[in-house]
């Protein structure tokens, strides 16, 4: 988990955002309150963005618990990008389809520069996810947590401590 100092320490006049990246890929680490919270404060006092990636917060074991950053203080939510996505949650990996939030003129301005850059989900995909948002009741996404908490308990049983 990094510490908020480093951050801090890692800021110029030059830095414009913060990239969160929590449930975290690959480590799993899971960025506690404090944390964000010194984040969140250094953006707002700093006058940064905040990219905060959510695709792997469904994924969180054990004791830990994923805390959206823009609800731990919601002064930085006029200034915070929200990242997610379903190829992870619905195992729709090489799908690439998600979700940027934020303010409406970022969002038009992202959708603006994206749509010169990179192509688009393909049609099944967009299909597969808007049936999901339709129809999900949660009971596909509760069933895919399920069974990778247990592959994770095997992998931690074999592991050596």
């Amino acid at each position: 988990m990094p510490r908020v100092a480093d951050i801090k320490a890692a800021v110029t006049d030059r830095t414009r955002a913060i990239v969160i990246n929590t449930l975290n890929n690959p480590t799993g680490a899971v960025y506690d309150v404090p944390t964000l919270l010194g984040i969140a404060d250094l953006a707002v006092n700093r006058n940064l963005w905040i990219i905060f990636d959510e695709c792997y917060g469904d994924f969180v074991h054990g004791r830990h618990t994923h805390h959206p950053i823009a609800s731990i203080l919601p002064e930085v939510r006029s200034r915070t990008l929200i990242v997610n996505g379903f190829s992870k949650s619905l195992a729709l990996t090489g799908w690439r389809i998600g979700y940027l939030a934020g303010l409406k003129e970022v969002i038009n301005a992202v959708n603006a520069f994206q749509s010169h850059t990179t192509s688009n989900p393909n049609v099944i995909a967009q299909h597969a996810v808007l049936a999901h948002l339709q129809r999900g009741d949660g009971s596909y996404e509760s069933r895919l947590r399920s069974r990778l908490a247990s592959a994770r308990q095997i992998g931690l049983n074999v592991l050596p401590r």
